[in-house]
C-alpha cells in the first residue's frame, strides 16, 4: 500500500438549474427469501474531521483518496466491479469492496488486506457496466450487495457468511445503489438500476413475504457505466439519489423521478457512478464525480445552492485521473 499526499482546489461556479419532474409509480412484487437477522447494531455515516473517502480506479488500480489526506494505492491492480468505501466492517477503519479479475468479491482493507467473500450460491457481475453496494438494512447484517445469477437477482453477503438472495426483480438488476429512505415514510428502500436502466426501488416487508418493486420512472446516463450513486440525504431535498442526466449534468432522483435535473451545465459529468458524501468535513453533502471532459475527479459543492464545482488534486497540483468504467464510490451519508 502506498499514500501521497493531495489537495483540493475550486475550480469554477456554477449556477443551479432547472426543478422538473417525471416518471410514474409502478409496482410489481418479488421473492423475498432471506431469512438471516443482524445479530447487532451496525450503522454506517460520515466520516468525521477531514470530510470522507471516496473510492475509485485508475487504470483498474485500486486508490482511495480523503480531501486533505491524500490518496492511497492498495496494490490492486485488477479491479473489474468497484463498491463504496464502507467504515462498518470490523478489524479495519474502513473497507473497499470490488470484484476482481478472477471473478471474486473482496473486501480490500485500509492496510490493503483483502478477504474473499463466499459468493458460491451465486457469482458477482463481470466485464459490464455495474455498481457494488453496503447496507445494513431491513434487519439484516451489513452487508455487501451485488447482481448475481446474470444480473437477474439480487444478493448479499456478510463477512463470514454466505450470499443470500434478497429479491428476483421481473426487470432484473444491472447495478445496486443502496438503501435509503427515498419515498420519505420513514422506512429505508433498497435502490438498484433495472435491466432498462431504470432506477427502482425495493420496499421492504417482513420475513419470508413479498415485497413490493417500485419505480421513479426514471433512468441516469450510462455511457461509461451508470450515472447514478448511492441514496443519501442532501440539504433541501431529503433523501435523493444523485444522477448524472442524458446531457451530462449532474441531477437529483425521487421516489417519482428528478427533483432536480440540472443542479450543473450539461457535459460536467462523466454518465459513470457518483459518490454523495461528506467530502470536505463541513456537515454537508458534496457530490464526488469524474469529469465529462477530461477523466479527472472532481466535486460538486454547495449542492441546490451555489452549485460550485472543482477539481481534486494531488500533492504536486495535478488533477487526479479515474476510470468512467467504474467512476467514483463513497460510504453512506445518512
Amino acid at each position: 500500500m502506498t499514500e501521497r499526499l493531495g489537495r483540493r482546489e475550486v475550480l469554477v461556479s456554477v449556477a443551479g438549474g432547472s426543478l422538473a419532474s417525471a416518471g410514474l409509480i409502478g409496482g410489481t412484487t418479488a421473492a423475498f427469501i432471506d431469512g438471516e437477522t443482524a445479530s447487532g447494531t451496525l450503522a454506517t455515516g460520515t466520516w468525521g474531521g477531514d470530510g470522507a473517502r471516496v473510492a475509485y480506479t485508475d487504470g483498474g488500480t485500486l486508490y482511495s483518496l480523503v480531501q486533505s489526506g491524500g490518496t492511497t494505492a492498495y496494490g490492486v491492480t485488477d479491479v473489474d466491479v468497484l463498491g463504496p468505501v464502507e467504515t462498518g466492517f470490523g478489524g479495519s477503519s474502513y473497507h473497499v469492496p470490488l470484484v476482481d479479475g478472477g471473478g471474486t468479491l473482496r473486501l480490500v482493507a485500509a492496510d490493503g488486506t483483502q478477504t474473499a467473500l463466499d459468493t458460491s450460491a451465486a457469482r458477482p457481475p463481470r466485464g459490464a457496466k455495474s455498481v457494488l453496494a453496503t447496507a445494513a438494512w431491513n434487519g439484516h447484517p451489513l452487508s455487501v450487495y451485488y447482481p448475481g445469477s446474470n444480473e437477474s437477482k439480487l444478493f448479499r453477503v456478510a463477512p463470514g457468511g454466505t450470499a443470500k438472495q434478497v429479491s428476483e426483480p421481473g426487470n432484473g438488476v444491472k447495478a445496486v445503489l443502496g438503501a435509503g429512505d427515498i419515498d420519505g415514510d420513514g422506512t429505508a428502500e433498497f435502490v438498484f438500476v433495472d435491466g432498462s436502466g431504470t432506477i427502482r426501488y425495493i420496499v421492504p416487508s417482513g420475513e419470508n413475504a413479498s415485497r413490493g418493486i417500485e419505480s421513479t420512472g426514471t433512468g441516469p446516463g450510462s455511457n461509461n457505466n451508470y450515472g447514478a450513486g448511492r441514496p443519501s440525504a442532501v440539504g433541501g431535498y431529503g433523501v435523493v439519489v444523485p444522477a448524472v442526466n442524458g446531457s451530462g449534468g449532474l441531477g437529483l432522483v425521487g421516489a417519482n423521478g428528478w427533483v432536480e435535473k440540472s443542479l450543473t451545465a450539461g457535459s460536467t459529468a462523466s454518465k459513470t457512478a457518483v459518490a454523495p458524501c461528506d467530502f470536505d468535513g463541513d456537515d454537508a453533502v458534496e457530490l464526488v464525480f469524474v469529469g465529462s471532459s477530461n477523466a479527472h475527479l472532481q466535486f460538486l459543492d454547495d449542492v441546490g445552492g451555489a452549485n460550485d464545482v472543482g477539481t481534486i488534486a494531488d500533492s504536486s497540483g495535478d488533477p487526479v485521473p479515474a476510470d468512467t468504467s467504474r467512476g467514483v464510490l463513497s460510504t453512506y451519508v445518512r
